[in-house]
């Protein structure tokens, strides 16, 4: 038996117990409101948290390992933002293999092509990783930038302020 037949098998299952365990990540209060994922405007979390491991699910499944890269980095963009740990948010896909290996073991099947599918798995945490890192240097760069441009503006205001005050007292202005 394949780990593909197992996944495919079992798809329904293994997504609802991946998605409750990366809500879980969540503190008490937004497990509760997440965890209804059907709305995607007034649950955005839940829905997209949902919606993206639905889609690398069904990519490990088909093993088109590519297709992971935009619905890992979308998922990765909100772990970012909500500023869940890195370790927690790239351990996505070790809370994947100890739900799918309930199901291995559950038969007693010899599995072909098990350490392909953790291998892979494998590496798709470690790209998990490199992504959320990625998202979080681009939030720090906005926020440098943010407050750059904050500082520029308070000194550019402060600046014609004081032109303004010199040229009311007869001076002249200042450059």
């Amino acid at each position: 038996m394949r780990v593909k037949e197992i996944l495919a098998s079992n798809k329904g299952a293994i997504i609802e117990k991946w998605f409750e365990s990366e809500i879980e990540l969540y503190p008490e209060e937004s497990k509760k409101y997440f965890i209804r994922m059907n709305n995607k405007f007034g649950n955005p979390v839940g829905a997209n948290t949902y919606k993206y491991i639905t889609r690398i699910f069904n990519a490990l499944a088909e093993e088109k390992y590519q297709d992971t890269e935009k619905p890992l980095s979308d998922l990765m963009h909100i772990r970012a933002v909500q500023e869940i740990r890195p370790s927690v948010s790239a351990g996505l896909f070790l809370r994947l293999k100890n739900i799918v290996s309930e199901y291995l073991s559950a038969g007693s099947k010899k599995i072909n092509d098990l350490k392909d599918w953790e291998s892979a798995s494998d590496e798709l945490t470690l790209k998990a990783f490199d992504s959320y890192l990625s998202c979080r240097e681009r939030l720090y760069e906005i926020k440098a930038n943010e407050i750059k441009n904050r500082t520029f503006r308070m000194i550019d205001r402060l600046s014609r302020k004081y032109d303004k005050i010199a040229l009311e007292e007869g001076g002249e202005e200042v450059n």
